[in-house]
Formats: C-alpha cells, sequence, structure tokens
C-alpha cells in the first residue's frame, strides 16, 4: 500500500493478480472449453447413444416419458407426484413440443443442464475468485471420469443440479 496526497492508504496491485487481457483471455478459455464440452456431448447424444441404459434411465422409461406424455395431452395428475414434483416432466413436456421423440428431447435437456451447470461455475468463480480458477475448474470438470459417460444420459438430477446452482 502507498500514501496517496490525501494520506489515505491508496490499494496497490497483488503480486498474484492477472492483467484485464490476461483475465479475459482465461475466461474465454474457460468458456470455450464449455463450449466444447457441449459439442462433444452432442455428438455422443447424435451418435453412439440410441437407446438409454437400464440404470441411470429406468426413470426416465418408468415415469418421466409417460408423465410428459400425460402433459402433452393436457392431464396433470397430482396422485403421480408423491416423492418428485412435476417439474422435470414439464420441462420435458415443453421440449417435446419441439422435439417427438422424447428420449432424444430429455438427452438435450441433459446436455443443457450439464453445460448450462458449467458455464454457471465459471460465472461464480470468476467473479468471486479467479478467472484462472474458473478455467482450472472448467478442465478439471470436463475431464472427470463420468463427464461423458453419464451427461448425455436422461438424467433428473443434472437438471435439479443446474437450477440450483442459478438460486441466489
Amino acid at each position: 500500500m502507498t500514501r496517496s496526497k490525501a494520506g489515505r492508504r491508496a490499494p496497490t496491485r497483488a503480486v498474484w493478480s492477472l492483467s484485464s487481457a490476461a483475465d479475459r483471455r482465461c475466461r474465454y478459455g474457460a468458456w470455450l472449453v464449455a463450449v466444447l464440452y457441449g459439442i462433444a456431448l452432442l455428438a455422443m447424444i447424435l451418435g453412439p447413444h440410441k437407446i438409454g441404459d437400464v440404470f441411470a434411465e429406468t426413470d426416465f422409461y418408468g415415469g418421466y416419458a409417460q408423465g410428459a406424455r400425460l402433459l402433452l395431452h393436457g392431464h396433470l395428475d397430482p396422485a403421480r407426484y408423491g416423492v418428485v414434483g412435476p417439474g422435470y416432466e414439464i420441462a420435458l413436456a415443453m421440449l417435446g413440443v419441439v422435439i417427438p421423440n422424447l428420449f432424444v428431447a430429455a438427452e438435450l435437456l441433459s446436455l443443457a443442464a450439464m453445460v448450462g451447470g458449467l458455464l454457471l461455475w465459471i460465472h461464480i468463480l470468476s467473479r468471486r475468485t479467479d478467472s484462472r480458477l474458473a478455467l482450472v475448474a472448467a478442465r478439471l470438470t470436463r475431464l472427470r471420469l463420468c463427464g461423458l459417460s453419464l451427461a448425455p444420459t436422461v438424467w433428473q438430477p443434472m437438471t435439479i443440479a443446474l437450477c440450483l446452482l442459478r438460486a441466489p
């Protein structure tokens, strides 16, 4: 800290802080990681992932697809929602208006949740800490073991996680 003319301490720049150009490069690099992650997931959805598995996607086949179809026909049955509310089914039905294949619609909903969650983490970390940390976190999130194996699955928790990240 140095003293200004008025006798107050003027803030000095920390040694570890970034220039605005370096900060912008790190932020754009993190966004690029998220975009490439989205492209890889889209390739997985449009390519080899044609049929859901029996582990993570049994809820989709067992209830979410049927609930979305009922919503598309104008039927909202409160008895169906003993534990989990109709939020995911409503989102799936809204996407099902545009994409008639509900499995593909659910995969795209999961893709949006995964990439949206990654973008929100990048935004939170770059605003609260440093854009270098946001870039490292984006790379680590993209490279984790289940990043490409569970991301294109029809998985409700990813949509819930996105909504929780967005909450203030």
